[in-house]
């Protein structure tokens, strides 16, 4: 079913154009702040259920962790659509131009690591999620990524490439609907490949040391799932970006486990 928007857009002028060029914004208050710690109770019981996970136990947390999905449809998760959410999603795709999910995605749970470990930017798992040869005229798609506990920096937060869509797009363009007949996984690596920054980023070409500084502080890589106080902040990104789901960190300090979802 879906939920009436709210009558005012939910996001400036300025932020819809810092969305185009840089593929993702931040959805701030975008659902009931009580509703979110009802579905992170929700979340540590079922993990509980299945695995003996105790919230207040960090002895008891795996290096893995799954299942959550099995519930991902639940009703409690309902009040992540809400009226705000889909006014800023109206102003992106155009009001009637999108269908609600039956759900809102998968979840992506990063509990800590070993805290020998140093927090860098990783050459693994960089990729996209969106199928771009069918969006070289319209934007078709977004991904919303939800949070429902704080994510602080260099926490477990998805890293994003800010723009990398405009240069993914720029690759399909001259292929066709078809991908002129590349997988994905060739698709990836020719990208990969483009530009020797990206190459050193994804690991297609030798490191040169010091990766926070040359791809977070004097590049194009940001943390865009880190909030400081953020337990009913959603991000709204372009599906076309070039991000690092696995935060590309081996580690942090925290001693909360982050839970985020992700979708539309």
């Amino acid at each position: 079913m879906r939920i009436s928007s709210q009558t005012d857009p939910p996001l400036t002028v300025q932020q819809l154009a810092d969305f185009d060029e840089k593929g993702w914004v931040y959805l701030e208050e975008a659902f009931d702040p009580e509703a979110a710690l009802k579905m992170q109770d929700f979340m540590w019981a079922h993990l509980k259920d299945l695995h003996g996970i105790d919230r207040q136990d960090r002895d008891t947390w795996p290096a893995v962790w799954n299942g959550l999905n099995q519930k991902g449809q639940d009703p409690i998760y309902q009040d992540v659509g809400s009226p705000r959410l889909y006014a800023a999603i109206d102003q992106l795709l155009g009001k009637d131009q999108w269908h609600v999910p039956r759900g809102w995605g998968a979840f992506l749970v990063s509990p800590p690591y070993a805290e020998e470990e140093s927090w860098t930017v990783k050459p693994r798992h960089w990729h996209w999620d969106g199928n771009p040869e069918k969006e070289v005229d319209r934007m078709n798609n977004l991904s919303v990524f939800s949070f429902y506990g704080d994510v602080q920096p260099e926490g477990g937060g998805t890293l994003l490439v800010e723009g990398s869509h405009r240069l993914i797009l720029n690759l399909m363009r001259p292929l066709g609907p078809d991908r002129g007949g590349l997988s994905k996984k060739e698709l990836n690596r020719r990208f990969s490949k483009s530009h020797p920054w990206v190459a050193e980023l994804t690991g297609y070409a030798p490191d040169q040391g010091d990766r926070i500084r040359r791809f977070m502080e004097e590049g194009a890589v940001i943390e865009v799932m880190a909030s400081s106080e953020g337990s009913f902040t959603i991000v709204i990104t372009h599906p076309n970006g070039l991000t690092c789901p696995i935060a590309a960190g081996t580690a942090w300090q925290s001693i909360t486990a982050k839970i985020m979802g992700d979708g539309v």
